[in-house]
């Protein structure tokens, strides 16, 4: 069970920085762990089995409140889709 929690978190943080990337960071090797403080808490709500509605309202709380962003709720619900996809990945072993 471990190595499935340890896959997820690293699912998570990869989603994270490659799909979310709200400051648009990606690109820079040196910011790849730019977005680590979001994962745990991100990884604790998919294992509770909080609902992607949830998980987009944590997202949109981070880029707005947190980074100062404009709202992107559409950007939001996608990823915590891709998040919900990597959980599903994780659950079933692959």
């Amino acid at each position: 069970m471990k190595g499935r929690h340890a896959a997820l978190h690293d699912h998570v943080d990869e989603v994270l920085l490659r799909d979310w990337d709200p400051i648009g960071v990606a690109a820079f090797p040196a910011a790849h762990d730019e977005y680590r403080t979001y994962v745990s808490r991100v990884v604790a709500m998919l294992l509770d089995c909080e609902t992607e509605a949830s998980i987009a309202a944590h997202l949109e709380h981070i880029a707005t409140v947190n980074m100062n962003l404009p709202a992107d709720p559409e950007r939001a619900a996608r990823i915590a889709r891709l998040l919900a996809e990597a959980k599903a990945q994780t659950d079933a072993g692959a």
